[in-house]
């Protein structure tokens, strides 16, 4: 049986081979070829934008000619092929994969023709003048009008006429950014009949014409508006118009308006601001703190209250006290000791070190903050030392180095950067000609000397470094009481500033949402950072673990919980939020927890709108968890689809302080860029500095060299106030002028007496509370460099990276952004006082800046 079968088989084939190679011999029918791809385009033709089914195109190839018909078999061409007929045409040959390929192109075609309509007709279903953002589109297509849209995107669909689901995704996502450009050209056009019907709206508000950025702010509704500022450019009339706007429009009633400020302040200007336009029921005004105790305290049968350690220096005080009870505790005291000593040298991340006298624990007066530091380490750590000890291996020479440590040991401290360079005051190359001399006499004398340097303690390794160098040598542990004797005050100040490192540090954490109990060591955190925290947080851990309980036991919350828990709240679904918009104003100091809550907000009531306005070039606050990058990279991950607008008009100050302070803030290239326009006339010089040189540096170069002549600060000060009277009275007028003295350290307050126009009244305020205030004239002063200098070069302990979520960005970024503040002060013209000889890198670059231009004027020389 097997064998008849194999006989039939073979007799099969070979009949098949033969009819093919008979088929092929006689060659291909042409004319019926041609018929059928004529036929094949008129069949296509007439269904353009419609879909072909599998049946459809099956009838195609079944209604062909006989001869054409048995072209599309499968296998046909091949096997021709491979059977050696030369004339079998390619392009005829794949008639079958021709026509399926086509097939499936048509229907692709037609989808996105079907699509592009049925997104068209979803667009044309709103108002001319409705702005549709992106989450209204998005809620149409899931209505009824949007059923085609949906039924074009169903699996069964593609199935049916033969879709492959990748080029579908494809073409759909073209599509979605077809109908979005669309969308956004229909916008343009709505925000311009907005713009015509609520002319007279904007024309009256609070008195003052808004300007077009103003005023296109105000009606842009897209799901999240950024608002993009400068200094005086109206950003609290941006917020009172887009209130009115809303309310005008009917776009939200009152209630469904929430309004957040950062600090109670602007929140009760903005509430008596909207209260005056609204003239009824208002929005709700609150600060982010105070909306989120709102909702935090529903989860309490009796609301907590705000803990007393959340105020003023409370906590800090707080922890130093715990500091101490650790210190009091001989199984604490060692740890406790190392964690205050090596976190709390106040001033010692500086660039350079502070001169002076301090006292050692060991009872000495050493002439340096950061020798002080290498003193303590010395004592605490069981190094036996003596200070400035003559050099014992050669009686000959007047060498006192720094610590003797052992026979043949000795230690120094170099008060140089990496660039070798010197604090001021300091000649440089004198001072690395000395550095050379010691290393040439302990080389002569085979003696060892071993360094520290400044830019160690800038950088935070200057204990990992110095224990290195101490390998080997002898050490025994103090036994001694700190809270006791001499060393007491000393000790009790690296306690306070310790606490000041770990009070701060809390804050920030929670202020980032984390817990303060599992903060994380980044992975990429470098060796010395790692190191520093492996010191830092078992003591802060402890810490942090007693201050939550205190919160518990008390019944009670901090600031940052505020925002912390009413988040948990509004995610669980325990708060109700019926808000439709929600306006912040000053978002450039946002924190990463008010962003949160923000969010949270916003999720919680479908279709709520976002609406920021905000100045990056004024963010100073990152010292208290400010993160700008949210402001500037991340607007639209946190808020969904943004729109941004610009302010470009500024009402405070003259043309030419806006070109120098512009120019200034945006040599760094994080900054959104604005051009800056002036309302004021032109009257340069907008800036005009004043030299002078400190009375103690004015007698030793008198002493020294002929010097020519130079201001007191006294005098300069005199100097200003008089060309403030000389302004003064050329405008005309003789009194009601305002001056503000500002200065980055509170110290300067009371050079506030010294600064005596006799047609304007005086105020002082440091530059980061300065912010929104605004004067005929900003006077600023401390214009030095070093210590206690504008940009101050004392860094933050490194530590504090670790609660931080955004990176600082080039050097000195926020204290530029804080000088730009106080020079954005001033309606007519700013002052600097600036140190002759150790003149402000910042003071330097703006007079630079509006040289060439006459915007500047140097006074004083």
């Amino acid at each position: 049986m097997v064998v008849i079968l194999a006989i039939f088989g073979a007799l099969a084939v070979a009949l098949s081979v033969s009819a093919v190679r008979a088929v092929a011999g006689r060659g291909w029918d042409r004319e019926a070829v041609g018929r059928q791809l004529r036929s094949e385009e008129l069949f296509f033709a007439e269904r353009t934008g419609e879909f072909i089914s599998r049946a459809d195109i099956a009838c195609l190839m079944s209604d062909s000619d006989r001869p054409a018909r048995s072209y599309y078999r499968p296998g046909w061409y091949r096997l021709a092929s491979l059977l050696g007929s030369a004339r079998v045409p390619a392009e005829v040959g794949g008639l079958a994969d021709r026509c399926f390929a086509r097939w499936r192109r048509h229907n692709l075609r037609a989808w996105e023709q079907q699509g592009r309509l049925a997104l068209e007709r979803v667009l044309a279903g709103f108002a001319a003048d409705k702005f549709v953002s992106a989450s209204d589109l998005r809620a149409a297509l899931a209505e009824p009008q949007g059923a085609r849209w949906r039924e074009l995107r169903e699996p069964v669909l593609q199935l049916e006429f033969s879709f492959d689901s990748g080029d579908v995704g494809r073409a759909a996502d073209r599509l979605l950014a077809g109908i979005d450009a669309e969308r956004q050209r229909r916008n343009h056009q709505a925000c311009e009949i907005n713009l015509q019907s609520y002319e007279a709206l904007f024309d009256e508000m609070e008195g003052r014409l808004l300007t077009e950025g103003q005023r296109l702010s105000a009606v842009v509704d897209e799901d999240a508006v950024l608002v993009v500022a400068g200094a005086g450019m109206g950003k609290t009339s941006v917020v009172t118009a887009k209130v009115r706007y809303l309310l005008r429009s009917g776009l939200a009633k009152p209630h469904e308006i929430l309004v957040l400020a950062y600090n109670k302040s602007a929140a009760s200007e903005l509430n008596q601001r909207i209260a005056a336009i609204c003239g009824g029921p208002a929005p709700e005004v609150r600060t982010f703190h105070s909306k989120g105790y709102q909702i935090a305290k529903q989860r309490f049968e009796v609301g907590p209250e705000v803990s007393v350690l959340a105020r003023g220096d409370n906590l800090r005080n707080w922890v130093a006290n715990r500091l101490n009870r650790l210190l009091d505790d001989p199984r604490t005291r060692q740890a406790a000791l190392g964690f205050a000593t090596t976190f709390g040298g106040k001033g010692l991340i500086s660039r350079f070190d502070e001169p002076g006298d301090f006292p050692t624990l060991q009872g000495w007066i050493v002439r340096s903050r950061q020798e002080q530091s290498v003193s303590d380490w010395l004592h605490l750590n069981g190094y036996r030392a003596e200070y400035e000890k003559r050099y014992a291996e050669d009686l000959t020479i007047s060498y006192n180095p720094d610590w003797t440590l052992a026979e043949g040991v000795y230690l120094e401290h170099f008060g140089i950067d990496r660039q070798k360079n010197t604090r001021p005051g300091v000649d440089a190359a004198d001072y690395l000609r000395h550095m050379a001399w010691k290393e040439d006499v302990h080389k002569a004398n085979g003696t060892i000397m071993l360094r520290t340097f400044s830019f160690q303690f800038q950088e935070q390794t200057w204990q990992q470094a110095l224990s290195a160098q101490l390998a080997g040598l002898p050490r025994k542990a103090p036994d001694w009481d700190p809270r006791r004797g001499e060393a007491a005050e000393t000790i009790g100040r690296y306690v306070r500033e310790a606490a000041a490192v770990c009070a701060r540090f809390l804050e920030l954490a929670k202020n980032a949402g984390m817990d303060p109990l599992a903060i994380p060591i980044a992975p990429d955190a470098d060796s010395s950072l790692r190191d520093r925290l492996s010191l830092f947080l078992p003591i802060f851990e402890r810490l942090a673990d007693e201050y939550q309980r205190e919160l518990q036991e008390t019944e009670s919350i901090d600031y940052a919980d505020m925002c912390n828990l009413a988040i948990k709240e509004i995610d669980q679904g325990d708060f109700n939020s019926r808000y439709k918009y929600i306006l912040v104003d000053e978002f450039q100091d946002i924190t990463r927890s008010r962003a949160e809550m923000l969010a949270a907000l916003q999720r919680s009531s479908p279709g709520c709108r976002v609406f920021a306005v905000g100045d990056d070039w004024q963010s100073i606050y990152r010292f208290g968890g400010s993160d700008l990058p949210i402001m500037t990279d991340q607007f639209e991950q946190w808020f969904g689809t943004a729109a941004t607008t610009k302010l470009d008009v500024s009402f405070r100050y003259t043309p030419s302080i806006a070109r120098v302070a512009s120019e200034f803030v945006n040599a760094n290239p994080d900054q959104i860029p604005k051009n800056v326009e002036a309302s004021q006339p032109e009257d340069p010089p907008g800036i005009v500095a004043v030299h002078y040189r400190p009375a103690s540096r004015r007698s030793r170069r008198r002493s020294t060299r002929a010097a020519r002549p130079s201001l007191s600060l006294e005098r300069a000060m005199e100097v200003v106030a008089a060309d403030i009277d000389s302004d003064i009275a050329r405008r005309g007028r003789t009194s009601g002028a305002t001056v503000l003295l500002l200065a980055r350290q509170g110290k300067w307050a009371e050079y506030q007496q010294r600064l005596q126009p006799s047609r304007a009244t005086v105020s002082f305020s440091t530059i980061h509370s300065a912010k929104g205030l605004e004067a005929d004239y900003a006077v600023v002063i401390g214009l030095t460099s070093g210590r206690d200098a504008f940009p101050s070069d004392i860094a933050d302990d490194p530590v504090l990276g670790a609660v931080r979520s955004s990176k600082q960005e080039m050097p000195f970024a926020e204290e530029r952004r804080l000088f730009y503040v106080a020079l954005t002060r001033a309606k007519r013209r700013a002052y600097l006082l600036v140190d002759e000889d150790d003149p402000s890198p910042f003071a330097v670059e703006v007079l630079r800046i509006g040289q060439a231009s006459g915007d500047t004027q140097i006074m004083g020389r």
